[in-house]
């Protein structure tokens, strides 16, 4: 390294100024004297310390295996973080909609966010507990399917969605 405390400068960037807290970091040093590893572990929020003379092929291994495992798990809970997060935000937001409209409308939206996908969805509702009724009404709509909103027959809508319409409603089940 350019200079005795170098590789300390470039742990504190990647934690204090980027505020990366997942990336592990695994300190190989030729001079343990000039950083003690207690104080630096703790101090600077490395994950290893190694001293040059005690770093075998088998350690190394080791412990790049336990950082990469480490960083796996530390990004899921990052991710499913984000989720929790957007299904707080949801919440907060889907108890003040005044209409069950609106809520359909709300779900479909908050379920597009937590997958994190661009979501085209429909939700039916049918207008009587017939199962072989083939009117519904449209409650809510996003992506390609927003021009059936307030939909009230089945004859509306295009012909490969009314046939995955029609059989959902047949099998009793969600249509994916």
């Amino acid at each position: 390294m350019e200079t005795d405390v170098a590789g300390l400068e470039l742990v504190e960037y990647i934690r204090n100024e980027i505020k990366n807290e997942t990336v592990r970091i695994i300190l190989r040093t030729g001079q343990p004297g000039q950083a003690p590893e207690r104080r630096v572990i703790v101090q600077y929020d490395i994950n290893d310390y190694k001293a040059k003379t005690e770093l075998t092929a088998d350690k190394l291994f080791t412990s790049l295996t336990a950082a990469l495992r480490s960083y796996q798990q530390l990004e899921r809970m990052v991710q499913t973080r984000r989720g929790l997060e957007i299904i707080i935000d949801a919440a907060s937001t889907l108890y003040d909609f005044k209409s069950m409209q609106r809520l359909a409308e709300g779900v479909l939206t908050q379920l597009a966010s937590l997958l994190n996908v661009d979501c085209a969805g429909i939700l039916v509702l049918r207008d009587d507990g017939n199962a072989a009724a083939c009117d519904f009404s449209v409650l809510a709509c996003s992506g390609c399917y927003s021009r059936f909103i307030g939909t009230t027959s089945s004859r509306a809508l295009d012909a490969d969605l009314r046939h995955m319409v029609e059989e959902a409603f047949q099998r009793r089940k969600n249509e994916f």
